[in-house]
């Protein structure tokens, strides 16, 4: 990521390319950026924060089925055995 100084504090500055590989949709990356932009460092935190508990809740949403599968696969199997 790149650093830019601002007034003698290092402060992160996002890419529309670090956004974009990290999942963020062109909306959110536009709102994104334009809050980096106008330096809303509070705003910019809690975007961030809800796109990774989105992203999070996607993983778990997927995990559920893997596991649903899994068990489905298991009870398949055992039936074959029978």
């Amino acid at each position: 990521m790149n650093e830019c100084t601002l007034w003698g504090d290092k402060i992160m500055v996002f890419t529309e390319e670090n956004l974009a590989d990290v999942g963020c949709e062109p909306q959110l990356i536009e709102k994104l950026l334009l809050v980096q932009s106008e330096g809303q460092r509070y705003e910019l935190t809690t975007l961030l924060k809800e796109h990774r508990r989105s992203l999070l809740d996607s993983i778990h949403g997927r995990q559920k089925e893997l596991d649903i599968l899994d068990y489905l696969m298991f009870q398949y199997e055992r039936e074959q055995k029978e």
